[in-house]
């Protein structure tokens, strides 16, 4: 089923509502921001292509949409607010963007499929339960710009074996002192700077 122009309601740039029912969902390209809770829990999308303006999704905009597979952001995205991917739980490949600089707390929370994550991005903080409930994550590359890590980040990730840092910056710090019994710290040949951490948190 394909949308038409009417299955959106769109107020100067901001799309309020959604009405339609497509497994593929194309946003228009006017919209530059997403409100709160729009798509919650439309289980039939299965795929979203992102106007290349967007730059803000808010709360809970795909909270429960547990089809969902594949995630892009645009590069014009900076805010990514919370619960805002939460319980989507066929969730394996998210791409995030250069620009974002904020992801709220509980955004990707028990997306119970994803296996790796790039956090490319310019963020500053890991906010509280980012990622809590993804017991199927292995992997996941933090950026040297994170200043502070909130509390249950990673917590039920019981599969995540490897997390990549930059060596002195604030991650490395936190893994090495605030876990320093359930770390494992080794130096690949990726980079000199990077820093392989095992067992992360369980």
């Amino acid at each position: 089923m394909k949308d038409t122009t009417a299955n959106f309601k769109i107020n100067h740039g901001v799309l309020t509502e959604y009405t339609g029912k497509a497994e593929h969902l194309i946003l228009p390209d006017t919209i530059t921001k997403i409100e709160k809770g729009v798509f919650h829990c439309c289980e039939n999308i299965k795929t979203v292509e992102f106007p290349q303006y967007l730059d803000c999704i808010e709360e809970q905009a795909f909270y429960g949409c547990e089809n969902i597979r594949e995630v892009i952001f645009p590069q014009k995205l900076e805010y990514i607010g919370e619960g805002a991917f939460g319980y989507c739980s066929m969730l394996k490949n998210v791409v995030f963007s250069e620009n974002i600089s904020y992801i709220g707390k509980e955004a990707f929370l028990f997306c119970t499929s994803l296996k790796e994550i790039e956090l490319k991005c310019v963020i500053k903080h890991l906010e509280d339960s980012i990622f809590e409930g993804c017991c199927t994550l292995e992997t996941i590359v933090i950026p040297d710009s994170i200043l502070s890590i909130g509390v249950d980040v990673f917590a039920g990730c019981d599969n995540l074996k490897t997390v990549y840092c930059k060596r002195g910056s604030i991650t490395d710090y936190y893994m090495r002192f605030a876990f320093h019994d359930k770390v494992k710290v080794n130096y690949t040949g990726i980079s000199k700077n990077t820093v392989y951490l095992k067992q992360f948190l369980k």
